[in-house]
């Protein structure tokens, strides 16, 4: 019964990217957690739907002590990074994207987040994040990302 709520809460999200509800993505980071590898798939395969409002959330998910949850956090990252950059995506949802992935960046969220983080500006971004991501240069740990 849970799953197919959480189900129809991302199935029913028809509004533009980037307008989504905080139980929205409340219920993405909850999917992603699952046990259910069911659950936690369908969860990063429509985490584009619900957008760069995610991005944050998930981050701390992206050094969960599950493996699996924090396979299903990458991929979700990839997922919204792919969602907003697709041909006709609407370019607010990309600002609003390459503006969540550069806080990202931030030392206070974790060193995977991060590097998921510089990964998704790569495809996504251009000349606004040359600047927090030149700064990176300085890390050795994420330095290796770029």
């Amino acid at each position: 019964m849970e799953r197919a709520m959480n189900q129809k809460t991302v199935k029913k999200n028809k509004k533009p990217i980037g307008k989504s509800t905080q139980s929205e993505v409340e219920a993405l980071v909850e999917m992603l957690q699952s046990p259910d590898k069911r659950l936690r798939s369908f969860a990063w395969k429509n985490a584009g739907s619900i957008g760069p409002a995610a991005i944050k959330k998930i981050a701390s998910l992206v050094e969960h002590e599950n493996i699996e949850v924090r396979l299903a956090a990458k991929r979700a990252f990839r997922e919204i990074a792919n969602w907003v950059a697709r041909p006709g995506g609407p370019s607010h949802a990309r600002k609003q994207a390459i503006m969540q992935f550069i806080e990202v960046l931030d030392r206070s969220y974790p060193i995977d987040a991060r590097k998921e983080a510089l990964w998704c500006l790569g495809e996504i971004a251009g000349s606004e994040a040359v600047k927090p991501i030149a700064a990176l240069l300085y890390e050795r740990e994420v330095r290796d990302c770029l």
